[in-house]
């Protein structure tokens, strides 16, 4: 029992080093170990157990169940108590491992602490020494450089004194009457390298100012010396000035010969300049504003221009003069002004000078507003990569010239160009027809108080009004009023308000759209269409028409109302620059309005005129009717021809209406039209006699009328042509219903006069009067 109370606790030692050991698992094992059970289907140890106690009780165990399993208490307690008295041991042993353990680690810890310690104190001591160590090397500096200032206090003097010796040495000797080979020839041997240059510069530029400084005395006794250094001096600097020029030719050009010639060259003021200019010069040669400018070439259809040709010189001229020239910034700016003034300004000068007339102006503007969208595109580009460089004024300079005058030559030119296209359109319909053009320029007509008088002199709308009165089978539809015309004079105004916008100094702005849009006004509302409205109004049918009257004044109210629509538009499209000046903004839009109040009078006027005529025409179509039409016997009821023929004329000037007009107008002149024909039915129908067949074909007339009216969609028009179809059911009504009937009619028409026009109409009106004597 030990042996296996020792392989057990084996075990268990194992187990508890996993970090997933149960001890509720681990005693269910061992009591299985221990006691032989196992485990059975659907039962637990526990019902095991509590079986085989059952079993022992009853003495019920057989053979079988005894060589299965016998449960054992004191086997059992034998093994926990083996199994506890091991893990006693065990803990034992454990507890003396841990105590080992804990003491070695406190031993640890006592001697890492005691090592670190000493490690501070030596780093401390090597601190101490490392401060000694720089207060010795500080000391051993001062006296060296102590030392350097004693021996550059006895060196100095002594170059100083080697250096005065040369220079007074070369003066003296440039001082005699021929001069002799130089001591120091340094002056006067070929200079094949940089450094001959730089050796000579060193002596020449001392010699030079000591000459400069020289006083009137000195200068009489020492005048040779004084010439021949002037001589050297100048001859130095021509010298560098080729050598510098001549490494900028070589190809690949020698960048270090000219940052070294450059160097040299700032102790020679006038040397340097003409150094940078040359360079500059010839930094920008390499555009030729001839190819930009000749008559093969176009900008606006070429992939290289010349704005993009300097943008890219810039750019390579930059990087050349940040690598050769002690200060780059400067020379950068000279260079930049140059290639505006030099370059730009010729290149804009050739392309805008000489455009005067009216083809021209159109060049000279397109020219002008592409020229200078390039320039601002251009600066920006400059502007972004060369912040430090102040060049705007010089790009403005440019442009100068011609944007103090823009403003006068825009208005003039779209002024020219929408009045000579006003003109010309005019000048074709007077050499279709063979006309006799009038005297004088296309301008706004007058306004006359009566529009149907005979104009004192002859106008272009006169003379077509005329011509058209002679020739009345001629369409004038697209004539008269031409969608087209206006729609070109707009597509000017959108290009000249897209320059003015961009080109219009900030103070003429306002000014320029102003005008620009006056010009349009004028020309498409205040002369075309009111020329078309005015022609219209002059060839309107007669009041009284003896044939059907024309509907053409429709059309040219649908046309101008197109047109002035699509005008005021684009007008604000393309002015919306105004909406920033208030005071010229308002001046604009009265302007519309007046204009708009124009051309709606005499629309006004013709449309009235033409309803009026068109009623006439029913009046006539109405009179035309048989007067017995109503009074004769029918075998059949149908509606009459008339009232065909009327109803399909009514219904193409409605379709003609919607067409033409719109909105609160649309209903206005329809609710009139409405009821003048319901007046003209009704007064017809009182002078017709009726009888009882006839009462039904003049239900299906009033019926027909109705249902033309209810096109119109207006209600108060409709009403009164159902209340006339519910009076013209009392002529055929029993006289002993009469009077509700009556009533219920007048609950519709809420007035007893029309009842009694139409009770007079029955032809048994004396005996069904008695009925209705109180609506008599």
């Amino acid at each position: 029992m030990l042996t296996s109370a020792l392989a057990d606790i084996g075990d268990l030692r194992h187990e508890v080093q996993d970090s997933n050991f149960n001890a509720d698992e681990y005693l269910e094992s061992f009591i299985q170990r221990n006691m032989g059970l196992t485990r059975g289907n659907g039962s637990g140890d526990g019902a095991q157990l509590m079986n085989l106690a059952d079993s022992k009780r009853n003495g019920n165990l057989n053979d079988a169940s005894k060589g299965r399993a016998c449960f054992d208490p004191e086997r059992l307690l034998q093994s926990f108590n083996d199994l506890f008295d091991s893990l006693v041991m065990m803990n034992k042993k454990f507890g003396d491992k841990f105590a080992q353990a804990e003491a070695a680690l406190v031993k640890t810890e006592k001697q890492t602490v005691k090592n670190l310690t000493e490690r501070l104190e030596q780093t401390e001591q090597n601190m101490i020494q490392v401060e000694n160590f720089e207060k010795d090397v500080s000391d051993l500096a001062r006296r060296i450089y102590t030392l350097s200032d004693s021996i550059n206090a006895v060196s100095e003097p002594q170059e100083r004194l080697k250096e005065a010796r040369k220079i007074l040495t070369h003066f003296m000797e440039l001082n005699q009457d021929s001069v002799q080979e130089f001591t120091f020839p340094e002056l006067t041997k070929p200079r094949k390298t940089i450094e001959d240059f730089q050796q000579a510069a060193s002596t020449i530029l001392r010699l030079y100012r000591i000459a400069k400084d020289m006083g009137t005395a000195e200068d009489k006794i020492y005048s040779k010396a004084r010439d021949r250094i002037f001589e050297l001096y100048s001859q130095l600097q021509n010298d560098l000035i080729n050598l510098f020029i001549n490494a900028h030719r070589e190809r690949p050009i020698d960048l270090t010969t000219m940052k070294r010639a450059a160097l040299v060259l700032q102790n020679f003021p006038a040397g340097q300049s003409q150094c940078v200019a040359n360079f500059i010069q010839r930094s920008a040669d390499t555009i030729n504003i001839q190819t930009f400018s000749g008559p093969s070439y176009s900008y606006q259809s070429s992939t290289i221009d010349i704005f993009q040709s300097i943008d890219h010189l810039c750019d390579v001229t930059w990087k050349l003069i940040e690598d050769i020239f002690p200060s780059p910034d400067a020379i950068m700016e000279k260079f930049l002004l140059y290639v505006i003034q030099e370059k730009l300004q010729v290149y804009v000068k050739q392309k805008l000078e000489g455009k005067g007339q009216q083809e021209g102006r159109e060049s000279y503007l397109r020219d002008l507003y592409e020229l200078s969208k390039k320039a601002k595109a251009l600066e920006s580009k400059l502007m972004e990569k060369y912040k430090q460089f102040r060049f705007d004024k010089a790009m403005r300079a440019v442009f100068e010239p011609y944007i103090s005058s823009y403003v006068q030559t825009e208005c003039n030119f779209l002024r020219g160009r929408c009045g000579g296209m006003v003109q010309q359109y005019y000048d074709a319909i007077f050499s279709e027809w063979n006309l006799v053009k009038p005297l004088g320029p296309i301008q706004v007509l007058s306004e006359k108080k009566d529009f149907f008088n005979v104009m004192a002199a002859k106008t272009i709308p006169s003379t077509i009004s005329d011509f058209l009165k002679e020739n009345p089978a001629i369409s004038v539809e697209n004539k008269i009023l031409s969608e087209s015309l206006a729609l070109n004079i707009l597509h000017e105004l959108r290009q000249s308000a897209s320059r003015a916008s961009a080109l219009a100094p900030e103070d003429q702005q306002a000014g320029c759209l102003f005008h620009l849009g006056q010009v349009v006004i004028t020309q498409v509302l205040l002369i075309h269409v009111d020329y078309g409205l005015e022609i219209g109004i002059n060839i309107l049918p007669p009041l009284e028409p003896k044939s059907e009257p024309s509907t053409q004044f429709f059309g040219l109210i649908h046309q101008s109302t197109v047109m002035h629509n699509l005008t005021v538009r684009q007008l604000e499209e393309s002015l919306k620059g105004l909406s920033r000046y208030t005071l010229q903004q308002q001046k604009f839009r009265e302007q519309i309005r007046e204009a708009r109040e124009r051309l709606e009078r005499k629309c006004s006027i013709g449309m009235e005129h033409c309803l009026n005529s068109a009623m006439n025409w029913i009046h006539v179509l109405l009179q035309q009717q048989r007067k017995t039409e109503y009074a004769e016997t029918r075998h059949s009821f149908a509606t009459t021809n008339t009232a065909r023929k009327i109803a399909q004329y009514f219904t193409k000037i409605v379709r003609q209406i919607e067409v033409s007009v719109d909105g609160a107008n649309r209903q206005n002149v329809f609710l009139e039209m409405g009821f003048q024909f319901h007046r003209e039915i009704f007064d017809r129908l009182q002078e017709l006699p009726y009888t009882s067949d006839g009462v039904m074909i003049l239900i299906c007339d009033v019926n027909e009328y109705r249902e033309c009216v209810r096109s119109m969609k207006v209600y108060s028009v409709v009403e009164i042509f159902d209340q006339l179809l519910s009076l013209c059911n009392l002529l055929v009504a029993q006289p002993e219903n009469l009077l509700e009937m009556c009533g219920k009619v007048f609950a519709m028409v809420k007035q007893k006069e029309p009842i009694t026009a139409f009770l007079r109409l029955r032809s048994d009106f004396r005996t069904a009067s008695e009925f209705v004597r109180s609506y008599l």
